[in-house]
């Protein structure tokens, strides 16, 4: 389409008042803002709507920093994306509110766009029929700032066991983690930014206090600004003799859970291939080698 990702949970301006975009992205061959609002339910909020056609884009390009030769030009595409289920609720909550927008309409196997009336946009020009898919779009995006403790604990212990064996430095900064944890940090918003940061802390420092002194959380200090993880004993490079049990320590607080299944209704916009932790330690462990004798026998997920 030409669109690439700019911002994800952006408060946008709309003529002095607030409205925060779901995703935004940017064409800059056609100087176009794509604002995206997904909805899981089968009802949109008419204020909210209304906000998107007062977006003022050059507050955007402050806003995300993209590279334009001139504004003059700028112009802004609302999109609603919706399940196929709920689409002729959401196109007719949108029309009732005034607000002609263009509706992609999510089902299994198959994505299609619902195009606006009265005034087709760079959205129509492109998805002039509908696409086929294999299955529901996979999960990228695995928290948020609505998910447990349970699921931010799940992808602190995977950066953490993942930065042992692929980093010689001893401490790593939370910051650092959180980007590796959540590949899509530097898109959001920074007050949305912030709140996933602190809750991703919160589940390093839990991790870190039932590890059996293998991390230590270190709070910040007048030389170090941000919170960190200092690695005192990394599985990876353990003894081979005891490498299998160490493995087996960091998996026991996960056995039993399971990841969240990927409810459709929460539409995940972007696909990833991420191994979950359980099978990533499995990995890890098995890289042990024949030295794990029966007492450390492996859990199936």
């Amino acid at each position: 389409m030409g669109y690439s990702l700019t911002a994800l949970e952006l408060p946008l301006d709309a003529r002095g008042q607030r409205v925060v975009a779901d995703a935004v992205a940017f064409n800059a061959n056609t100087s176009n803002f794509l604002v995206v609002e997904t909805k899981s339910g089968k009802s949109i909020k008419p204020q909210q709507a209304a906000r998107y056609n007062q977006v003022n884009p050059h507050r955007i390009v402050q806003d995300v920093g993209v590279s334009i030769e001139s504004d003059q030009n700028l112009t802004v595409s609302p999109l609603y994306v919706c399940l196929e289920a709920h689409e002729p609720s959401i196109v007719q909550g949108l029309r009732q509110a005034g607000c002609d927008y263009p509706v992609l309409s999510v089902a299994q196997k198959s994505i299609a766009l619902v195009p606006s009336g009265t005034h087709p946009g760079p959205v129509e020009a492109v998805l002039t029929g509908p696409i086929n898919t294999k299955g529901w779009p996979s999960a990228a995006i695995h928290v948020d700032d609505q998910s447990t403790t349970d699921e931010f604990d799940r992808i602190a212990a995977q950066a953490l066991v993942s930065a042992g064996g692929s980093t010689a430095a001893p401490e790593i900064s939370v910051p650092t983690l959180a980007e590796q944890a959540m590949r899509f940090l530097p898109l959001y918003g920074t007050q949305y930014r912030t709140r996933l940061i602190k809750m991703f802390e919160q589940a390093l420092r839990r991790f870190c206090d039932n590890s059996s002194g293998k991390y230590e959380f270190r709070n910040p200090t007048g030389t170090r600004r941000d919170s960190a993880v200092r690695i005192i004993q990394d599985p990876s490079t353990a003894d081979p003799r005891g490498r299998a049990q160490s493995y087996q320590a960091l998996r026991r607080p996960y056995r039993g859970r399971r990841t969240s299944q990927v409810d459709p209704s929460q539409l995940a916009l972007f696909d990833t291939d991420r191994m979950p932790l359980i099978e990533q330690l499995d990995e890890l462990q098995a890289d042990g080698g024949p030295e794990a004798d029966s007492d450390t026998t492996r859990d199936e997920p």
